[in-house]
């Protein structure tokens, strides 16, 4: 009997292990090289992790290192990948960058990517990122909106559509 609860602990480990290992797989798919020359995709990512000292946020530890980690896994897929790190991740720049994309995102398919590691929060029932010069005291005014990140993909502008 004791066999038989191992056994089955085991089998039950190694099908949990197998569908996690599956899953995991599907988290960044690559594109054969036909779709990858077709396709002027140019995946968008940020990462703040040191504020400035009187924005009154706290300091991250870990944003621009998950920059690096996704930049580099892309780039192995040979795409051609826009990172904006720390002082580079500028509310401006981050617009102009999904501005760009808007030009250039596959109608048919809809595909973009854009990645952000840092701050973010609600304020007043809107949902924003903590930009590089956010500040606790006007976050709503410092930050960018996501909604303004989603007009500005679809239609390259921040205003609604």
């Amino acid at each position: 009997m004791r066999f038989a609860a191992y056994l089955i602990c085991i089998v039950v480990s190694a099908v949990a292990v197998g569908l996690f290992a599956q899953i995991r797989e599907k988290w960044i798919v690559p594109v054969n090289d036909d779709q990858r020359q077709n396709s002027d995709r140019q995946p968008k990512v940020a990462g703040i992790s040191h504020y400035p000292t009187r924005s009154g946020l706290s300091q991250l530890q870990y944003p621009a290192h998950d920059v690096d980690l996704l930049e580099a896994e892309l780039v192995k897929q040979r795409y051609k990948v826009v990172s904006l790190k720390d002082q580079e991740a500028t509310r401006g720049s981050i617009e102009q960058a999904l501005r760009d994309a808007g030009e250039l995102v596959d109608r048919r398919s809809r595909t973009f990517l854009f990645f952000f590691s840092g701050h973010g929060f609600a304020d007043k029932g809107s949902n924003c990122l903590a930009t590089f010069e956010a500040t606790s005291g006007n976050l709503a005014g410092s930050g960018l909106a996501v909604a303004a990140v989603e007009t500005l993909v679809l239609t390259g502008t921040r205003t609604p559509p």
